[in-house]
């Protein structure tokens, strides 16, 4: 379960920034070497802040860039604890406007760019061994890809592709992923005349 009791939001004119604090709280169904495990059964806490830069007054071409660190607990009923993990992630993006045939409303907003990703363990995960403490090898991976999402304004319908490529892994697998996403906006309130 995610709570997060703190999220804040800034604009200027060009530029937008975001903190916030989460607390994942370990729900989900944990005993150590369950083969049915629905949780990880640590408690952890995140803080996150970014900025995205806007390099021209319409806001149509941008840089992000979001910062998060995530302090890990020990694991339910054992001394396993996970290392602490920092992630960077964001990317350069533009975007267009669609037009009605008059050129004078938006019929859609297409986004397209890079996006990158960077994951380091900071701290050392602790596992017990009889005796002695393992210490493994802090992993690390970072990622380069592109995406584009488009949302149609008049069906309240967004669609996406994102597509990365893992680079530069240290004990930890590495590959590419890839995203398609379509959802739509639900609206109970009544639309006004025009």
């Amino acid at each position: 379960m995610l709570v997060q009791p703190i999220q804040l939001g800034w604009h200027h004119k060009r530029a937008d920034f975001v903190f916030s604090y989460q607390l994942y709280l370990p729900t989900g169904k944990y005993e150590f070497g369950g083969s049915d495990n629905s949780g990880l059964g640590m408690f952890m806490n995140e803080f996150s802040g970014g900025t995205t830069l806007f390099f021209n007054d319409k806001k149509t071409t941008h840089f992000s860039i979001l910062v998060a660190y995530e302090i890990n607990g020990k694991k339910k009923d054992t001394n396993i604890k996970t290392g602490d993990i920092l992630s960077i992630e964001g990317g350069l993006g533009k975007t267009f406007y669609t037009m009605n045939a008059e050129k004078t409303a938006p019929t859609g907003i297409l986004n397209a760019g890079l996006i990158y990703y960077l994951q380091y363990k900071v701290s050392n995960d602790e596992i017990p061994a009889g005796t002695l403490l393992l210490e493994p090898h802090k992993d690390r991976v970072g990622a380069l890809g592109a995406e584009v999402n488009y949302f149609h304004i008049g069906c309240k319908t967004t669609a996406g592709l994102r597509w990365v490529s893992e680079i530069g892994a240290v004990n930890r697998f590495q590959g590419n992923t890839f995203f398609v996403t379509l959802a739509h906006v639900f609206s109970f309130q009544k639309e006004q005349p025009k």
